[in-house]
């Protein structure tokens, strides 16, 4: 795949989610096709992250030994769905082209329905061992091993999540899955294969980050070699957006680096998008004399600047709505 060649594994180290305003560019609106005549910098403004949304439910794979820091542009550490406390639910979906998202809304009934699926199941009473699952899969409680099972430590694992006034993970070691005991496996087997009951379509982001890195070379060696592309003279020139670079402090993803972090938002974010093929995923564009490696990243709506791509935690929360009879 083409990002194999970017980077060698580093291990993301946990990220901090401090108070503090941080700083960047100036806001979207200036971010018009136009010729720059000079190369005055842009002053700095105060920039405060969005709000986000509260999570009722989720699952996915996170974590594990290693990785390239920019996984989570391209939908690493990233929900296979989620579903929000006001009934958005996101899915995530994949081809041979990359990740993108879909979303559809969930009444209260339909969220009451599948959290009494949950609680049925078990989710709240299994007996599990979170603490020790990163180093020592093998003694969580979940799992029933035969002689012939595979030894293996640092994989990611699966987060099975709800929140509320009843709250809890269930980790399940990647590696592991066919091990695991049949009360385990139902459960696992809920999230893994939950359908929503209404039709997706395609998730319309408020915020999306491009990661840019410039005077990148092409490898030979990739097999089948990868598109090079124009940048489109539709979008703002890449000059004026690296004027734009986000700048925060103690984050792993937009520490300052040969990477420039451009901030996209509201109706900007869709000419973008489609410039990527609607898809999360590494793109070569020529600009001039200058060759270009980029990435557009949609942000979630639990997700801003100072709380992206996380290793999930589960929460009690006081909800909107009740599933009382």
């Amino acid at each position: 795949m083409v990002f194999l060649f970017l980077m060698a594994c580093n291990v993301a180290p946990e990220k901090t989610q401090p108070d503090a305003v941080v700083s960047t560019s100036l806001p979207m609106s200036t971010l018009t096709a136009q010729p720059t005549q000079t190369e005055t910098p842009i002053p700095l403004v105060t920039y405060t992250p969005w709000a986000t949304k509260e999570v009722l439910a989720q699952f996915g794979i996170f974590g594990g030994d290693g990785g390239w820091i920019f996984g989570a542009f391209i939908g690493w550490n990233v929900p296979k769905w989620v579903l929000y406390t006001d009934g958005q639910l996101i899915v995530q979906k994949e081809d041979n082209n990359g990740v993108w998202f879909e979303e559809t809304s969930l009444t209260t009934s339909q969220m009451c329905s599948f959290l009494t699926q949950i609680e049925d199941s078990g989710f709240f009473s299994l007996e599990i061992d979170n603490s020790i699952e990163s180093k020592y899969p093998t003694d969580n409680p979940i799992y029933k091993f035969d002689d012939t099972a595979p030894s293996s430590i640092g994989a990611p694992s699966y987060v099975l999540q709800v929140n509320g006034s009843k709250h809890r993970q269930i980790h399940v070691y990647s590696e592991y899955v066919q091990y695991l005991i049949p009360e385990a496996r139902q459960i696992f087997d809920l999230f893994n294969n939950y359908s929503p009951p209404s039709k997706l379509t395609n998730y319309q982001a408020q915020y999306m980050v491009l990661r840019i890195e410039e005077g990148v070379q092409v490898p030979d060696y990739l097999t089948p070699a990868p598109m090079i592309q124009e940048w489109s003279a539709d979008l703002p020139p890449l000059e004026l957006l690296q004027k734009e670079n986000i700048v925060i402090e103690e984050s792993p993803f937009f520490s300052p680096s040969s990477f420039t972090n451009i901030l996209i938002t509201g109706d900007e974010i869709k000419p973008f998008f489609e410039a990527f093929g609607n898809r999360l995923t590494y793109k070569f564009f020529q600009n001039g004399n200058q060759m270009y490696g980029i990435i557009a990243r949609p942000f979630l709506p639990n997700e801003n600047l100072n709380k992206f791509s996380e290793f999930p935690s589960d929460e009690e929360i006081e909800l909107s709505f009740s599933c009382s009879n």
